[in-house]
């Protein structure tokens, strides 16, 4: 537990000092700070496993004495009987109070977030309810200063990205929007309090200062933006870029290669309906790619706008000549084998697009085709590769060996 709480400490009268020798020399801070005021005791932690271990609470008997502190603090103060020391001294009401507050409404927030959950009920409802509860508790013991927090319902939906200065909104059971305004939790006496408008919940809370600070009312807006629904907006996979067929590829646009490989990123993603995916390719293609698929209309499916610009853009091989060739790629004149092994398996990768090759067999037609196109037979007896055709390693894996073993014989040559 912490030691402010265990030992009772007047956190608003205490100082904090560090630097201590526990020592004789440290009664030079004590008696230094004797002149502020009378000190009513000094509390020294010896809690390994506290915060302030090591440190001192010097409490004084009021709080008139840290008057003198308030725009000093913290200060560093060199003792005059030994010069290697120094006395750092600060005190800790206000990080105190912060860190309490915060950690206090923290809890509160996740334990309404979970009841929540479980009753079905919007957590802005929850938390609207709960204000309206500790308004009551606190109009019973005193009816002095006021906090206004206008609860507003409103049929607009949020469609911009969400900041902690922005009006906040979740979806409520009853269908209707719920709007949390930052820009309401203020101050207010009681004469100026804004008249109910329609549509809205007031609610007064009298000391404002104390119960909502600013970094509890921080706490609360970053709790219900990342509770909300917008997160789905954030994550949301980004636009196609446009492509147009024409060639050369004009500035700005991507192959029809590129463009397909983000088309496969977008019907991987399990957020995006087939109607929006429909959308994205319609609103990335110009002319005259988009002359092309204009037949199929916006109810078709993804894969019918797909089929049509792959029979139209895609590059046509034949798989057997392709395959032909790939048997016939050698490692050229001062290429490295890590490089040509890249160069084969972008070769490679074209024969198993078009099922030439199942992908299961590409690693061994890989390693196959590497030991008989690679001028390194040093390479190729060091790494053992002949006798690794039956269970040949993967891409990266091969890739890996090849640079880890050409940076051992470049060592070897320049040693």
């Amino acid at each position: 537990m912490d030691v402010i709480e265990t030992e009772g400490i007047k956190v608003p009268n205490a100082l904090i000092v560090s630097g201590l020798t526990h020592t004789e020399v440290d009664e030079e801070i004590y008696e230094f700070l004797k002149q502020f005021g009378s000190i009513d005791r000094v509390v020294k932690v010896s809690e390994k496993n506290s915060e302030f271990y090591g440190k001192a609470f010097v409490e004084y008997a009021s709080g008139a004495a840290m008057e003198a502190f308030e725009k000093g603090l913290p200060i560093d103060k060199l003792c005059e009987s030994d010069k290697r020391v120094v006395f750092h001294i600060e005190a800790r009401a206000k990080v105190y109070s912060n860190e309490k507050g915060t950690d206090l409404t923290k809890t509160f927030l996740t334990d309404l977030q979970n009841i929540a959950k479980l009753s079905g009920r919007s957590f802005e409802h929850l938390l609207h309810d709960e204000l309206s509860r500790i308004t009551g508790l606190i109009k019973e013991q005193s009816g002095t200063g006021v906090l206004q927090v206008s609860v507003v319902r409103s049929a607009e939906t949020a469609s911009s990205p969400v900041s902690p200065d922005a009006t906040l909104t979740d979806s409520g059971t009853d269908g209707q929007n719920l709007s949390l305004d930052p820009s309401n939790l203020t101050s207010r006496p009681p004469e100026k309090a804004l008249p109910t408008q329609v549509g809205s919940v007031t609610s007064f809370f009298p000391y404002a200062d104390d119960l909502n600070p600013p970094e509890v009312q921080r706490v609360v807006v970053e709790h219900i933006v990342k509770s909300s629904d917008f997160s789905s907006q954030i994550h949301a996979p980004a636009k196609l870029r446009p492509f147009s067929g024409k060639s050369p590829c004009p500035n700005f646009e991507v192959d029809y290669e590129t463009w397909r490989s983000s088309i496969e990123c977008h019907l991987a993603d399990p957020s995006v309906s087939s109607a929006q995916l429909v959308r994205r390719i319609v609103d990335s293609l110009l002319p005259p790619a988009a002359t092309v698929v204009k037949s199929l209309g916006p109810h078709a499916n993804p894969k019918a706008f797909i089929d049509l610009l792959d029979s139209a853009y895609a590059t046509v091989e034949d798989g057997d000549e392709l395959f032909a060739q790939f048997l016939n790629v050698n490692q050229n004149s001062g290429e490295k084998p890590s490089n040509y092994l890249q160069r084969l398996q972008t070769f490679l990768n074209r024969i198993v697009k078009i099922k030439t090759i199942a992908p299961q067999d590409s690693d061994k037609q890989l390693l196959k085709q590497f030991c008989r196109g690679c001028w390194n037979n040093v390479l190729i007896n060091n790494l053992q590769l002949e006798k690794r055709k039956d269970n040949p390693p993967t891409f990266p894996e091969f890739l890996l060996l090849l640079r880890v073993e050409e940076d051992k014989q470049t060592a070897k040559q320049t040693g």
